[in-house]
Protein backbone atom coordinates (compact mmCIF):
# COMPACT_ATOMS: atom_id res chain seq x y z
CA UNK A 1 0.00 0.00 0.00
CA UNK A 2 1.40 3.41 -0.93
CA UNK A 3 1.07 6.52 1.23
CA UNK A 4 0.79 10.16 0.16
CA UNK A 5 0.68 13.66 1.64
CA UNK A 6 0.48 17.18 0.24
CA UNK A 7 2.34 20.21 1.56
CA UNK A 8 2.81 23.85 0.57
CA UNK A 9 -0.94 24.43 0.10
CA UNK A 10 -1.33 21.33 -2.04
CA UNK A 11 1.41 22.27 -4.51
CA UNK A 12 3.89 19.58 -3.46
CA UNK A 13 2.94 15.93 -3.33
CA UNK A 14 4.86 13.51 -1.14
CA UNK A 15 4.34 9.84 -1.76
CA UNK A 16 5.92 6.53 -1.01
CA UNK A 17 5.55 3.67 -3.43
CA UNK A 18 4.50 0.31 -2.10
CA UNK A 19 7.83 -1.26 -3.08
CA UNK A 20 10.05 1.69 -2.09
CA UNK A 21 11.42 2.70 1.26
CA UNK A 22 12.07 6.39 0.49
CA UNK A 23 9.56 9.21 0.17
CA UNK A 24 9.30 10.86 -3.25
CA UNK A 25 8.19 14.43 -3.97
CA UNK A 26 6.56 15.90 -7.06
CA UNK A 27 5.42 19.34 -8.23
CA UNK A 28 3.85 20.67 -11.43
CA UNK A 29 5.26 24.07 -12.54
CA UNK A 30 4.80 25.88 -15.87
CA UNK A 31 3.41 22.84 -17.62
CA UNK A 32 6.12 20.49 -16.45
CA UNK A 33 6.27 17.76 -13.79
CA UNK A 34 9.29 17.66 -11.49
CA UNK A 35 10.01 14.60 -9.38
CA UNK A 36 12.73 13.85 -6.88
CA UNK A 37 13.50 11.25 -4.26
CA UNK A 38 13.99 12.64 -0.78
CA UNK A 39 16.20 9.72 0.26
CA UNK A 40 14.39 9.84 3.57
CA UNK A 41 12.41 7.10 5.27
CA UNK A 42 11.12 9.42 8.00
CA UNK A 43 8.14 11.54 6.92
CA UNK A 44 9.20 14.62 8.92
CA UNK A 45 12.63 14.67 7.26
CA UNK A 46 11.04 14.05 3.88
CA UNK A 47 8.71 17.04 4.36
CA UNK A 48 11.66 19.26 5.28
CA UNK A 49 13.57 18.14 2.19
CA UNK A 50 10.52 18.58 -0.05
CA UNK A 51 9.95 22.17 1.14
CA UNK A 52 13.50 23.20 0.31
CA UNK A 53 13.40 21.32 -2.98
CA UNK A 54 10.12 22.99 -3.95
CA UNK A 55 11.44 26.47 -3.22
CA UNK A 56 14.49 25.75 -5.39
CA UNK A 57 12.24 24.57 -8.26
CA UNK A 58 10.10 27.74 -7.95
CA UNK A 59 13.21 29.94 -8.09
CA UNK A 60 14.51 28.07 -11.15
CA UNK A 61 11.09 28.36 -12.81
CA UNK A 62 11.08 32.14 -12.27
CA UNK A 63 14.51 32.44 -13.83
CA UNK A 64 13.45 30.36 -16.85
CA UNK A 65 10.36 32.52 -17.37
CA UNK A 66 12.64 35.57 -17.41
CA UNK A 67 14.80 33.94 -20.07
CA UNK A 68 17.74 33.18 -17.76
CA UNK A 69 19.42 29.85 -17.18
CA UNK A 70 19.32 28.69 -13.56
CA UNK A 71 22.75 28.10 -12.01
CA UNK A 72 24.02 24.55 -11.89
CA UNK A 73 23.72 22.86 -8.53
CA UNK A 74 27.07 22.72 -6.75
CA UNK A 75 28.45 19.26 -6.30
CA UNK A 76 30.11 18.70 -2.97
CA UNK A 77 33.39 16.85 -3.36
CA UNK A 78 33.49 13.51 -1.65
CA UNK A 79 36.27 13.17 0.90
CA UNK A 80 38.97 10.82 -0.27
CA UNK A 81 40.48 8.56 2.35
CA UNK A 82 43.57 6.51 1.73
CA UNK A 83 44.67 3.65 3.89
CA UNK A 84 48.15 4.08 5.26
CA UNK A 85 48.09 7.82 5.72
CA UNK A 86 49.45 9.37 2.60
CA UNK A 87 51.41 8.38 -0.43
CA UNK A 88 53.29 11.25 -1.98
CA UNK A 89 52.36 12.47 -5.44
CA UNK A 90 55.87 11.63 -6.66
CA UNK A 91 55.47 7.96 -5.64
CA UNK A 92 52.02 7.67 -7.19
CA UNK A 93 53.35 9.25 -10.40
CA UNK A 94 56.16 6.71 -10.61
CA UNK A 95 53.67 3.88 -10.10
CA UNK A 96 51.45 5.37 -12.81
CA UNK A 97 54.34 5.32 -15.29
CA UNK A 98 55.05 1.65 -14.58
CA UNK A 99 51.42 0.65 -14.96
CA UNK A 100 50.83 2.89 -17.97
CA UNK A 101 53.76 1.37 -19.81
CA UNK A 102 52.49 -2.13 -19.08
CA UNK A 103 48.90 -1.28 -20.04
CA UNK A 104 49.84 0.36 -23.33
CA UNK A 105 52.45 -2.19 -24.33
CA UNK A 106 52.59 -2.18 -28.11
CA UNK A 107 49.76 0.35 -28.47
CA UNK A 108 51.77 3.52 -27.89
CA UNK A 109 55.14 4.50 -29.26
CA UNK A 110 58.14 4.78 -26.93
CA UNK A 111 58.25 8.52 -27.68
CA UNK A 112 54.72 8.93 -26.30
CA UNK A 113 55.72 7.18 -23.08
CA UNK A 114 58.84 9.35 -22.85
CA UNK A 115 56.70 12.51 -23.17
CA UNK A 116 54.47 11.33 -20.30
CA UNK A 117 57.54 10.69 -18.16
CA UNK A 118 59.01 14.08 -19.10
CA UNK A 119 55.86 16.03 -18.24
CA UNK A 120 55.65 14.27 -14.91
CA UNK A 121 59.33 14.90 -14.15
CA UNK A 122 59.59 18.49 -15.46
CA UNK A 123 56.21 20.01 -14.61
CA UNK A 124 54.08 17.99 -12.22
CA UNK A 125 56.62 16.64 -9.73
CA UNK A 126 58.22 20.05 -8.99
CA UNK A 127 54.79 21.45 -8.08
CA UNK A 128 52.99 18.44 -6.53
CA UNK A 129 55.86 16.04 -5.80
CA UNK A 130 56.02 16.25 -2.00
CA UNK A 131 52.27 16.63 -1.43
CA UNK A 132 50.34 13.69 -0.03
CA UNK A 133 48.05 12.47 -2.79
CA UNK A 134 44.99 13.21 -0.64
CA UNK A 135 45.91 16.91 -0.74
CA UNK A 136 45.90 17.09 -4.54
CA UNK A 137 42.48 18.67 -4.87
CA UNK A 138 40.71 20.64 -7.57
CA UNK A 139 41.86 23.83 -5.84
CA UNK A 140 45.50 22.72 -5.96
CA UNK A 141 45.16 21.80 -9.62
CA UNK A 142 43.77 25.26 -10.31
CA UNK A 143 46.76 26.77 -8.46
CA UNK A 144 49.01 24.68 -10.71
CA UNK A 145 47.29 26.01 -13.83
CA UNK A 146 47.71 29.59 -12.66
CA UNK A 147 51.35 28.85 -11.79
CA UNK A 148 51.99 27.47 -15.28
CA UNK A 149 50.29 30.42 -17.01
CA UNK A 150 52.10 33.12 -15.06
CA UNK A 151 55.59 34.16 -16.20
Amino acid sequence: MSASHTIMDGKVHLYRRSVGRYWQCAVFLSGRNYRQTTRQENLAYAIEFARDWFLDRVAEDRLRRRGLDPPLAPVAPRPVRYAGGGHKFRDVGAQFLKEFEALTLGERSPKYLDRKESSLRLYLNPFFGNLPIAEVTAGRIQEYRVHRMSP
